[in-house]
């Protein structure tokens, strides 16, 4: 078994987590890229990340690839929330809560 099987992606924490994952591990963005992701930052059609100047370490803007499978998989996440950390009450989070 796959360990991306094991989430149960069925659940609002549990989708939350495998997209996180995935664009986590497709992109390399760091942490704190991530924490600041924006739905305005993501470009579904080309299957990119724009990632702003003021969010990454070297405060230089950058544009980051991803693959189609995790395009997929984040664009509907992206369809009900603004930021990629919120909390199960859709609420802005900076930490992955259940």
């Amino acid at each position: 078994m796959r360990m991306m099987d094991v989430i149960d992606d069925s659940t609002y924490t549990g989708f939350r987590n495998k997209v996180i994952i995935y664009v986590l591990l497709d992109s390399l963005v760091r942490i704190s890229e991530l924490c600041a992701m924006k739905r305005e930052n993501v470009n579904i059609d080309t299957g990119e990340i724009f990632l702003e100047a003021m969010d990454t370490k070297t405060r230089k803007a950058r544009i980051v690839p991803i693959t189609d499978p995790t395009n997929e998989l984040q664009s509907g996440w992206w369809k009900v929330n603004s930021f990629i950390f919120v909390d199960s009450d859709w609420k802005e989070s900076m930490y992955v809560n259940g």
